[in-house]
């Protein structure tokens, strides 16, 4: 997946929507985040966001990306966690944007 997600990220999460629910399916959908996310990350934000075919990897998928993105973009991993719902008694995504940031630059992530 991540082999036809360096040229073709669109087709590549058309293939992963598409897939039935399982480990592999998972697999991919992390490989393709991880490759499309040093292509266009609004992009790949948006699909993880808004494609109804991975709402059962959502969740993952967000988590994964933002994850991904705070190294290099603090500002747009804060944001899209921020938007996101708030769920009583855990952590929203923004915790875990502080805790990615925190391990390598402590005065951004205050």
């Amino acid at each position: 997946m991540s082999r036809i997600a360096e040229n073709y990220p669109k087709k590549a999460a058309a293939l992963v929507a598409e897939m039935e629910t399982g480990a592999t399916r998972k697999y991919s959908a992390s490989s393709l985040v991880g490759v499309w996310l040093s292509q266009d990350q609004k992009a790949t934000i948006d699909w993880t966001l808004n494609e109804p075919a991975i709402q059962g990897l959502r969740h993952f998928l967000l988590e994964n990306t933002l994850y991904r993105i705070a190294h290099v973009n603090t500002r747009l991993a804060m944001d899209t966690a921020l938007e996101q719902p708030f769920t009583e008694g855990e952590m929203g995504l923004e915790g875990e944007v502080v805790g990615v940031v925190a391990v390598s630059d402590l005065d951004t992530a205050i």
